[in-house]
């Protein structure tokens, strides 16, 4: 028994579906580990950059901010994130990270905007129940696609072939009908040839009585 292609809804699905657990290209609360409990005034704070690795447009910058003495959680901080370009052009820009912006609600997160590739540096300052305190530190953005998004846009481009793909399988298989047949068909008429008419519109004869009677 021949395989017949899928039904091109079902293609269309699993097109879709791979795309869906294909990796987004800004993940909150998680990616680079840039500072692991950095001291800051009062404060222990940990901050993580995504995605990775850094490209020109928006990134999530995470932080951990913790009582320097006890390890316990500051629940209440403002922190204010200040991004310059180091050496080469580019817009500066000054961004809040908030426990709203952050899908776990033990962090802080911000939407950060690196315009320009190259070397940034981040200032960053908390202030919360015990004072205040500042760290810092630089990362590199690059304008080469990121991993994720390159998973991203090869599942794409898959889906779309395997749905044109079955499509035009369909198309072919609805249109010339038995492919064996059409190959015979082919071989013993050509459409030039005066036989052609005679063997389209030749009677069949019956089997069961033999040669007609004339």
């Amino acid at each position: 028994m021949g395989l017949h292609p899928a039904p091109l809804s079902e293609l269309l699905l699993l097109g879709l579906a791979v795309c869906a657990l294909a990796p987004s290209t800004v993940r909150a609360n998680g990616g680079t580990n840039r500072l692991n409990r950095q001291p800051a005034g009062p404060y222990a704070v940990s901050v993580f950059t995504s995605p990775s690795p850094l490209t020109v447009g928006v990134a999530d910058v995470s932080f951990s901010v913790e009582w320097a003495d006890t390890g316990d959680l500051e629940p209440d901080a403002r922190i204010i994130i200040s991004a310059q370009p180091v050496g080469h052009p580019g817009q500066p820009g000054v961004f809040e990270a908030t426990h709203d912006q952050a899908s776990d609600p033990n962090f802080y997160a911000a939407n950060v905007r690196l315009e320009s590739a190259g070397r940034w540096l981040m200032n960053v300052q908390v202030i919360g129940l015990r004072g205040e305190g500042t760290v810092a530190f630089e990362v590199d953005v690059g304008e080469t696609i990121s991993a994720d998004r390159l998973v991203r846009g090869i599942a794409v481009v898959a889906a779309i072939w395997i749905v044109v793909g079955a499509w035009i399988i369909r198309r072919r298989r609805g249109s010339t009908g038995s492919p064996r047949a059409a190959g015979v068909y082919r071989a013993a008429c050509l459409p030039s040839s005066p036989s052609c008419s005679r063997l389209r519109t030749a009677p069949s004869w019956p089997t069961s009585t033999g040669m007609p009677s004339r």
